[in-house]
């Protein structure tokens, strides 16, 4: 006999906090995976999802009534947008690296990956409360306290790094890179701005809106990346992406209005009302974007940019599919974990089917680029780009097991295990840096690859063997 149809509950852990972490091989400077995450938990609150749940724990049936057509529609475009822009950059690719050297992508990869950290910090994380706020005028408080912040910290930033001197950013920024620190922080605040934007559309479910800005971004690098370097620009990867950035940043105020002196008084009581942001989600947010970044700042000074440039394309060719993929599947399996947990039963019924599908996609890709990642990479790309293809031949596994762990790690949010993951993540600044310091040490980058490679499938492991435990337990309070 089956139970009525229930809505789907809040869940405090996912709602209140809402600090989904998926890990996932390239992260996106403007629309990173924890954005469109947190777009699909709108998505279905919106369109009131509820699931049946089967009392003999046959679940199959309740899962394939899950999702409403509004809300499969929604997410349908959300990865559509995402697939179209990412699918943009992949197809120019091939025509960057004939006219790019390693040298100027790995510039780009060090740009990026300081672009995202200054974009992560300056709005103090108020921007994921966005979404979860009560009122309309609520999440309009959050809105302007969240661009304020990122205005003044960026500006704050910038006029900072003019008082530094320039010895200091040369050493903290090494391996042949030349660039314009005061840029870093200017489009590092832009891109927090627009990513505080797009929450505000999210909330008042404009997924097409946010579809478009994605393709726009990626449509506006690719065209001026080729402008630039047919022109012969040195700096023309690291111009073209900034002028991304920009485009979608003015388009993105466009689309709000300015405040009023009430929703600035207001916005200040916000700030004081919302303080769980700066106090738990920044530092795990730091800490998750950091590690993420780090690999491109320690190849690039105890290497050479050269060489990480031909990681950045290894990774970011791989990674790709990989994220698009990744947040698709994890989109409809975190609300149907939510629907099933604490139903043991159900929840291992719903983590080995996704494992198993995730297995049968990704394994002969990942095969292909493990046995032959060489000569693919010098035909696709060029035969300077050989290096890279030894570089995704040792990626491979590791990102085969990502691609596996991505949509079943925002289990961990269900299942309250964010604090023990929140130190498996301090691990990884310990791991990273010491890979790389061994293959530096040795003169060996493959080396340091291998430990790098070693140290994050130990990491999913020990993270996938907490989720195992929780799940295979009876006992719901362990």
């Amino acid at each position: 006999m089956r139970t009525p149809t229930k809505p789907l509950k809040r869940h405090p852990k996912i709602c209140d906090k809402l600090i989904p972490k998926i890990s996932v091989p390239f992260n996106n400077i403007i629309f990173t995976n924890e954005n469109i995450f947190k777009q699909s938990l709108a998505i279905c609150r919106s369109q009131k999802i509820s699931v049946k749940k089967n009392s003999n724990n046959k679940m199959e049936k309740g899962f394939n009534r899950f999702l409403a057509p509004g809300a499969i529609r929604s997410i349908g475009i959300l990865t559509g947008g995402t697939a179209v822009a990412n699918g943009i950059t992949v197809l120019v690719t091939p025509v960057l690296t004939r006219v790019f050297t390693p040298e100027q992508f790995g510039s780009l990869a060090v740009f990026m990956a300081l672009v995202a950290i200054v974009g992560t910090i300056v709005t103090l994380r108020y921007e994921v409360l966005i979404v979860p706020q009560a009122t309309d005028q609520e999440a309009k408080n959050v809105v302007f306290l969240s661009i304020f912040l990122a205005s003044l910290l960026g500006a704050t930033l910038m006029a900072f790094s003019f008082w530094v001197p320039n010895q200091i950013w040369d050493f903290l920024i090494t391996g042949g890179i030349t660039f314009s620190i005061q840029a870093v922080f200017m489009l590092g605040s832009a891109s927090a701005i627009v990513a505080v934007v797009v929450a505000f559309l999210n909330r008042h479910q404009l997924y097409k809106e946010i579809a478009w800005l994605k393709i726009l971004q990626s449509f506006v690098f690719a065209a001026f990346a080729i402008f630039l370097g047919v022109q012969g620009a040195s700096g023309g990867l690291i111009l073209a992406h900034s002028v991304g950035i920009a485009v979608v940043f003015f388009v993105c105020l466009s689309k709000i209005g300015l405040p009023s002196q009430n929703q600035i008084a207001e916005s200040i009581s916000t700030a004081k009302r919302c303080n769980v942001a700066p106090r738990y989600m920044l530092p795990t947010a730091i800490v998750d974007v950091v590690t993420m970044q780090l690999p491109f700042f320690l190849i690039s000074a105890w290497f050479n940019s050269a060489e990480a440039g031909q990681f950045s394309l290894a990774w970011r060719v791989l990674g790709f599919p990989a994220l698009l993929l990744g947040i698709a599947v994890s989109q409809v399996f975190f609300q149907r974990f939510v629907a099933a947990w604490p139903d043991h039963t159900a929840a291992r019924l719903l983590l080995l089917k996704t494992w198993r599908a995730m297995s049968l996609i990704g394994f002969i890709p990942m095969l292909a680029i493990f046995l032959y990642g060489d000569v693919l990479f010098a035909f696709l790309f060029g035969q300077e780009w050989a290096r890279s293809g030894q570089m995704a031949e040792v990626l491979a596994p590791m990102l085969f097991l990502m691609f596996l762990h991505s949509p079943t790690s925002s289990a961990s949010i269900a299942l309250g295990l964010q604090r023990k993951v929140f130190l498996l993540s301090l691990i990884l600044l310990i791991t990273r840096p010491c890979s790389f310091l061994i293959g530096w040490w040795l003169d060996d980058l493959l080396l340091g690859l291998y430990l790098y490679c070693a140290t994050e499938i130990l990491h999913i492991l020990l993270f996938q063997r907490l989720v195992i435990r929780r799940v295979w337990s009876r006992d719901v309070g362990c």
